[in-house]
C-alpha cells in the first residue's frame, strides 16, 4: 500500500475499495473489533504518515530548488476554482472523447450496463459457491469519480492517468458480459448462447485493437526523438541544450539527447500553461534570453514549433535567427549554436 502511494499519490483513491474490503471480509469473520481489525488501523495511520512526510519533503524541494516546479500541481480544482470546471462542463466532453480512444464506446456501454447487473457468484463443481466482494469494482469505480471531481482537467489533460479505473472497467465489463449470457442462456440453446457471447468478444476485441494502435502505436514523438538523438552526436556531456516541441512541456528531446537543460518554456513557466500562446511574445524572449545567460550551448526546435512561432511568436523567431548559428536545418528540426 505505501509503496503504490509513493510510487503515485492517486493510488489513494482505490483507497475506497481496500477499506470496502477490509470491512466484509472482518465482518463475515466477526473479527470487525478484533486485534486484527485494530493493526489495521494503525498499520493505515503509518502509512499515512509516510505518504505525508514524502510528499511534504517534495513539495518543499520544489520551493526551494530548480525548476521551482512539482508535478500535478495545475490539475486540482482548488487551483483554478469549482467555476471554471462548472464553466468548461467539468471537462466532461473532452473525457468522453478521451474515452472512446481508451475503452471505445461497446466498452463504456457494458460498463454502465454491468454497474447494474448483479455480480454472479462462482461456483466449484462439488456446488459449494464462494462468495466474493460483490461491490468491490464499484468502489473501485467511486475512487474514480471521486478523483475526477477534484481532478479532472489533470485526467483529461493526461489521460494515461484514467488507467487507474481499468481494473474496474474491465471487472463491470465482464460482468456485463456474464449477465448477458445468463439472459441468452434461458431464451437461446446453449451453443447458440455461447456462440453469440464468443461473436461479441471477437467485435470487442477487433474494435478495441483498433483503437489502441490508433492511439498507442502512432509514432507521437518520432521527430522529437530524432531530434534528440541529433543532439547528442553534436554536442558534448557537459553542454546544455534548450529543446523547443509541439507541446508544452515535452521532454521526449531533452531525453534522448542525454544532455542537461531545459524544456522551453522551462517547468516554473508551463506548468501554469495549456499552450504556448497563453504567454507573451515579450515573456517569451526574455525567458529565452534568461536561459542563453545561464550557459545554454544548443538549441533545437522541431518544425511544427518553428510553424508556430513563425505565426504567433516572430519577434522571438527572429531574434534566434539573427543571433543564434543555424548548426544544422533538417525538413523535421533544425539546431542552433548558441553564442559564447
Amino acid at each position: 500500500m505505501q509503496s503504490s502511494l509513493l510510487t503515485k499519490v492517486s493510488g489513494i483513491f482505490c483507497f475506497p475499495a481496500i477499506f470496502y474490503a477490509v470491512w466484509l471480509v472482518l465482518s463475515r469473520k466477526k473479527k470487525l473489533y478484533s486485534r486484527l481489525s485494530f493493526s489495521f488501523a494503525i498499520a493505515t495511520v503509518f502509512t499515512g504518515i509516510l505518504v505525508a512526510s514524502y510528499y511534504l519533503w517534495a513539495i518543499y524541494i520544489s520551493k526551494n530548488f530548480p525548476p521551482y516546479y512539482i508535478a500535478a500541481n495545475q490539475y486540482w480544482v482548488w487551483k483554478h476554482g469549482l467555476s471554471y470546471f462548472l464553466e468548461n462542463y467539468y471537462f466532461l466532453p473532452k473525457l468522453y472523447h478521451q474515452l472512446q480512444f481508451f475503452w471505445t464506446l461497446p466498452i463504456i456501454v457494458l460498463v454502465v450496463f454491468g454497474v447494474f447487473c448483479p455480480f454472479k457468484d462462482i461456483q466449484l463443481l462439488n456446488d459449494r459457491k464462494i462468495e466474493r466482494l460483490p461491490y468491490f469494482f464499484h468502489f473501485w469505480l467511486l475512487g474514480c469519480v471521486l478523483y475526477y471531481l477534484i481532478a479532472a482537467k489533470g485526467l483529461v489533460d493526461n489521460p494515461t492517468n484514467l488507467n487507474l479505473a481499468n481494473p474496474a472497467v474491465a471487472a463491470l465489463t465482464a460482468n456485463a458480459l456474464i449477465f448477458i449470457g445468463t439472459i441468452l442462456k434461458r431464451f437461446l440453446k446453449q451453443p447458440l448462447a455461447i456462440a453469440l457471447l464468443i461473436i461479441t468478444l471477437i467485435y470487442l476485441t477487433g474494435v478495441t485493437q483498433k483503437a489502441i494502435r490508433q492511439v498507442l502505436f502512432y509514432p507521437w514523438a518520432e521527430k522529437e526523438y530524432q531530434l534528440g538523438l541529433v543532439l547528442k552526436e553534436v554536442s558534448q556531456t557537459d553542454d546544455l541544450v534548450i529543446t523547443m516541441a509541439p507541446v508544452v512541456g515535452d521532454t521526449t528531446i531533452l531525453y534522448y539527447s542525454q544532455r542537461r537543460g531545459w524544456t522551453f518554456p522551462p517547468a516554473y513557466v508551463w506548468s501554469d500553461l495549456d499552450d504556448f500562446t497563453q504567454i507573451d511574445a515579450e515573456t517569451s524572449l526574455k525567458l529565452l534570453k534568461e536561459l542563453q545567460a545561464k550557459n545554454a550551448d544548443w538549441l533545437g526546435i522541431t518544425a511544427s514549433r518553428l510553424e508556430q512561432l513563425a505565426e504567433n511568436n516572430p519577434l522571438m523567431l527572429q531574434y534566434i535567427q539573427d543571433n543564434f548559428e543555424l548548426y544544422q536545418d533538417q525538413a523535421d528540426f533544425k539546431i542552433y549554436r548558441l553564442p559564447e
